[in-house]
């Protein structure tokens, strides 16, 4: 990223990332990528699981239901915690889970007033054509800010 010095948009960041070291494959992934599913998080841990927003990398291991997580960049190794229900884990094992989730249709988005503020910050910072992603950012003012909830909620 150093050698890019500017980054104004997605198609910037994939190209930054193919042209790194180790040539990594990029996907970019698109709104029906991504399900809905029900709320199967368990609410009694025996590890006490940080917040979504105290999380600083995870890490995912094929075959395994547990979250691998670090809280810090300088954490050596990670921490790992079981965060799903007992009755979501046996459905998972027996391949029972009675209806697959629905797929999204469209992008999530961002509230109205928060893509006012990205572009009015932003605009005067990047040439004309880099600003189509950000004014092509969906609003949907019913979604939460992530960045500003201060408790797990909707998640237990």
């Amino acid at each position: 990223m150093r050698r890019k010095k500017n980054v104004f948009n997605f198609h910037d960041f994939v190209t930054v990332i193919q042209t790194g070291g180790g040539s990594p494959k990029t996907v970019e992934m698109q709104p029906q990528d991504f399900t809905e599913w029900d709320k199967r998080v368990s609410g009694g841990k025996t590890v006490k699981m940080p917040l979504l927003k105290q999380i600083q990398e995870t890490r995912f291991c094929l075959g395994s239901k547990n979250l691998f997580f670090k809280v810090s960049h300088d954490d050596d190794s990670f921490l790992e915690g079981d965060f799903l229900m007992k009755k979501t884990q046996r459905e998972i094992e027996d391949a029972s889970i009675s209806s697959k989730p629905k797929t999204r249709s469209r992008q999530q988005g961002i509230p109205g007033w928060k893509k006012a503020k990205l572009i009015d910050t932003l605009e005067h910072l990047m040439p004309e054509p880099k600003r189509a992603f950000w004014n092509a950012i969906q609003i949907d003012d019913q979604v939460a800010d992530l960045t500003e909830i201060g408790s797990t909620e909707g998640i237990e």
